[in-house]
Formats: structure tokens, sequence, C-alpha cells
């Protein structure tokens, strides 16, 4: 998630994360888009981001062939996602002059100051030791800040509102103090032909939603909005939000150059409400989205906040379609995603299982077809389908600040060709092959004995034989 106008950075290390101060200029308001808390050690304050090398990946040729899922010991990482915790109201009661905010509760009036409101204030600031609860206590680490600052004239504070301008951002009234009752509250953002929208949920904040029994077989609870969030593209429901959790901090584009995007509230709340940022942009063959329709010819794809994190997700879905006859082709270009778990047994052999938590499953005629999880160069890969049809999933159980997933994916007709498919040299590897040439490559510092080249290709002759040979990789 990045942003055309200027954004700042902050990373403090934990042992000086006590008093963190974060401010923008006259007339400007915070728009935080990513801040967490780790202990990877990628994101140290004092150094660079580190490059995973080979001999950090290697695995042994006894290890690869006793456990085909063998993942390299990389160190794992303590994460927590701490932007709503930048955004909480903490209150502390004074009495002397200089007061900030007066609250009223029980019909009193308490004199208080303001600790830290992040999103919409000119500035703040945050203890992260004292005021964020994690699951990292004890360890060491850093905290990562990044926000952007909102000039006034791209704040739009108010209701029922026709936008159209490039870009903007807009907050339910009285954001981030409180947010009064609405029947209908209403933004219509329309781009021009060829465009489409793409919404940053920066701050959700609203009403729990109620809790509902059903009593029968088994006991199970429903949960119903009663203040929401909802996005509307073509007059049919797309998205509905509320509560105040860390998975409604999402991004979405739309198909079409229009959306319309409703909040309601049946009453007055004093929590924060609701701050999102709308752009748009020109279709193109980049979808850094979940839950897409894919049926062109080719494009890539992402996980949303490649490549600086991904969020949680319960269920991020690509469908993939072609005409009939074709099939689908996926090369998965990066996988960087939390490594799976260890379990032991123990019996005649002490043996290590690997279980994947977060994790991207290719499904071929509803069969869960291929699952990978970890940072592993094999699960760099190119996987063809058999008919016209592929689901793609990826689940996450928590924010990570790891790259994610990036695929390319194309449909084509087959061509039916008996070229057989050639053992890849010594220290060289096989890239791709389809039924009119095959893609082999040498491994660094080594090039094909004929062409003196790292890279070959054979194109397939009259289906049953190949242009050239494949000689040695030295």
């Amino acid at each position: 998630m990045t942003f055309p106008e200027e954004s700042h950075e902050k990373c403090v290390p934990k042992s000086e994360a006590s008093d963190i101060y974060l401010s923008c200029g006259t007339n400007e308001r915070i728009a935080i888009y990513e801040a967490f808390f780790t202990t990877s050690a990628r994101h140290r304050c004092s150094q660079s981001y580190t490059v995973i090398t080979e001999s950090t990946t290697q695995i042994s040729e006894e290890e690869d062939n006793n456990n085909k899922y063998a993942f390299p010991r990389l160190p794992s990482a303590c994460t927590d996602d701490i932007r709503l915790s930048l955004n909480r109201r903490l209150y502390q009661i004074v009495w002397e002059r200089g007061v900030v905010w007066v609250v009223y509760r029980l019909g009193c009036a308490y004199n208080q100051h303001i600790l830290h409101v992040c999103s919409s204030a000119p500035n703040c600031s945050f203890n992260f030791i004292k005021h964020h609860n994690h699951g990292c206590i004890g360890e060491d680490g850093s905290v990562i800040i990044r926000y952007t600052c909102i000039s006034e004239n791209k704040f739009h504070p108010f209701c029922n509102l026709n936008l159209s301008d490039s870009y903007g951002y807009v907050s339910t009234p009285g954001y981030p103090r409180f947010y009064p009752p609405y029947e209908s509250c209403v933004w219509n953002i329309k781009g021009s032909e060829g465009q489409v929208i793409q919404i940053d949920i920066l701050d959700v904040a609203i009403k729990e939603p109620d809790s509902k029994y059903s009593v029968g077989n088994r006991k199970k609870v429903h949960y119903q909005c009663t203040d929401s969030l909802t996005l509307r593209e073509s007059k049919s429901q797309t998205l509905t939000l509320c509560g105040e959790v860390k998975s409604n901090l999402l991004q979405y584009r739309t198909k079409s150059n229009a959306l319309t995007i409703e909040f309601t509230a049946f009453e007055f709340s004093p929590t924060r409400g609701i701050l999102f940022r709308y752009s748009y942009t020109r279709k193109n063959k980049f979808h850094p989205f979940c839950n897409l329709n894919l049926s062109d010819s080719y494009g890539y794809v992402s996980t949303p906040g490649y490549p600086r994190f991904y969020p949680p997700y319960e269920s991020c879905v690509w469908n993939i379609k072609g005409s009939e006859g074709q099939v689908i082709q996926i090369d998965i270009l990066d996988v960087a995603i939390k490594e799976p778990d260890s379990k032991y047994s123990v019996g005649n052999r002490k043996k290590v299982h690997y279980q994947c938590t977060d994790s991207l499953t290719l499904r071929e005629s509803k069969s869960q077809t291929l699952t990978l999880c970890g940072e592993v160069k094999s699960n760099l890969l190119q996987y063809r389908t058999k008919s016209n049809a592929l689901t793609i999933e990826f689940t996450a159980f928590e924010f990570s600040p790891t790259r994610g997933i990036l695929f390319r994916y194309s449909s084509w007709i087959e061509q039916i060709q008996n070229c057989p498919t050639l053992p890849a040299p010594k220290n060289g590897h096989l890239i791709t092959r389809n039924g009119s040439f095959a893609y082999y490559s040498c491994c660094m510092d080594y090039v094909f004995e004929d062409t003196k080249q790292t890279d070959k290709v054979l194109y397939c002759q009259y289906g049953n034989h190949w242009n050239s040979s494949l000689s040695k990789c030295v």
C-alpha cells in the first residue's frame, strides 16, 4: 500500500519505543497506512533489508530425500500489527489549565488529555511499551510506522458527497472523537471511463456486531451488524464491515469506474468512526487484491501489501477461467510467507512433520492440487491445469511483514506435440516448457558448453524432435 503523496517512515528500536512522536505540517492530518512491531532481523532500524542468500535456503540431498517438505531453518519472527493501538484514544485526567479535551460520562465533566489518537491528528505521541498489549512480550525488536500527511483540501469529513477528484480521504463526521446517528451517510465515487477505483480502509472503529444464539443439535453464534460500512458496486452489496478488528483495515479495487459507500449508525457513539482513502487507476495487468475473477489472457497477481507485508486473510481467493479448450498456466514468481510449524513424532525414528499455517493453495475441479508455504526456492515453480478453470486461495492467520506472494497466470490452447522432455544437465535446470519450446538455464557461474550462454531455448519441430541438442553446463 503506497500513496503518491509524500510518505513518512518511523523506525524505532523497542528500547526507545516509550515515546514515539509523529507529526505533520500546518493544516495537515496524519493518516497511518502501515504500523507493526517485529522481531525480524530484516527490519532492524540500524540495518537495511537483507536478502536471503543461496546458502540460507540450501537443503542437503539427504534431508530433501527423507522429507519432501523440508524447509530451511530460518529463525522465526514475532510480529504484531499496531495500527489500531495507535488510533485508540487513551485519556489522562488533568485538573490544571491547558485542557485538550472534555469528555462527559454519566453526567459528569472530566478534564482529560488525549495521549494518542494518531489518525486525523496533526501530531501524536505513543508509548508502545505501556499502551500496546502484544504477543511478543519480552522479545527485542523494532516498531515500524509508515504514514502520510493529509492536506485540508483532500480531507472530506462530511456525508452525502459526490467525489470525482483524483484522490482524497473521507471520514465519518466527528472522526476520531465520535460519530452521530445516521440512517444513511453516502459517498458516491466516480472515475473517468476506463478507470477503476481503489479504496484503502485506514481505520474502522464502530459499534461491535450483536450476537445471536441459535440452539439446535449444535449451539451456534450469529453476528449481525447494526452500525456498518457497506461498499456497493453496480447496485449489489460487495462488502460490509463493522466492529473494530484488524481484518477491516483492507484494500479494495472495483471492476468499474463507480462505487457507492454507505455508513449507517442507529445511535450516537463515542467511538472513532471510519477513515478511508479513495483513488483512481487505469485497468492494467497487475492485480494486488483479493477475491477476483480473472478471465483475461494473462496477468500478474500479488497478495495485498506485496512486497512489504501481507494482512490477515481467512480466505483470499482468485478464480481464473479461460475459454473452452484452453488450459491455465501459473508461474509462481515469489513466495515469502510464514514458515510452517514443526511437529515432532517419536517412534522407531524421530521425524519432523511440518504444518502450514499461512499458505497458498491451488485447486482444480474442487480438489486440492498443491499447497505452498514458507520461503524456499522449490516454491518458485510452474503449474499447468488440465482444464480451463483454476482457483487459487491464500490464507493468513495474522499480519506479517514478509513479502507475500507474486504469480503470473496465462490461458492458451495447448498444442499437442510429441517432443520428449530432455533431462536438465548437471548444474542446470528446466525453467519451463510447453508443446512448442523448452527453456533451460545453467546455475550461477555456469554456461552451456556449445553456446557459452547461461540460457538455452529448444524448439519442437514437426511434433517429434528438437531443433538442437542440450549440452552440458560447464
